[in-house]
């Protein structure tokens, strides 16, 4: 009798050993992965040189480069980031870039969120779920004349700013 109680006590600490290591594996694996890691997933990013196709009524070969700005106006990173996008206003009057700002809100709704910020866009349209890669907001991808994507970033930019601007060519 005494050596049962002992097994069920054994088998019970080893069960619940088990189960905390099982726990703390998938605690690791899936709750405390970084925005980071999930930005560079290949699920949520396109690849340098991939051809995407632009959104109606866009056409990226009237233009150099197009950066497409994927936002929504319940993102507080998107307003946060509006003044670096103002920036970027600049560069499109220059005739260098043609900025679009892209979302699953109505165009309209887009249009009168980021000109409400200062930035001036060539399109503001609406878009499917899965025409574009990109794991949430704020997100830009830069492709050149053909579609080709020249560079994806995704969530707030915080210091990667001059990145983005020697992708496209319009340093500070």
């Amino acid at each position: 009798m005494q050596r049962i109680r002992l097994l069920e006590t054994l088998t019970n600490v080893a069960l619940l050993i088990a189960c905390v290591a099982v726990t703390g594996l998938a605690i690791t694996r899936y709750v405390s992965t970084s925005n980071a890691d999930v930005a560079s997933s290949a699920a949520f990013r396109h690849s340098e040189g991939e051809v995407v196709r632009p959104p109606e009524p866009v056409t990226f070969a009237s233009h150099e480069r197009t950066a497409l700005l994927f936002l929504s106006s319940q993102c507080r990173f998107c307003t946060e980031s509006m003044p670096f996008y103002a920036e970027l206003s600049k560069v499109r009057r220059s005739g260098q870039l043609q900025l679009v700002a892209a979302g699953y809100e109505e165009q309209r709704s887009l249009a009168e969120y980021v000109a409400a910020h200062g930035v001036a866009v060539d399109h503001a349209v609406s878009i499917e779920p899965g025409h574009f890669k990109f794991p949430g907001t704020p997100s830009i991808v830069l492709v050149d004349s053909s579609g080709r994507v020249l560079g994806q970033w995704n969530g707030a930019l915080r210091g990667r700013e001059e990145e983005v601007l020697s992708r496209i060519g319009g340093r500070r």
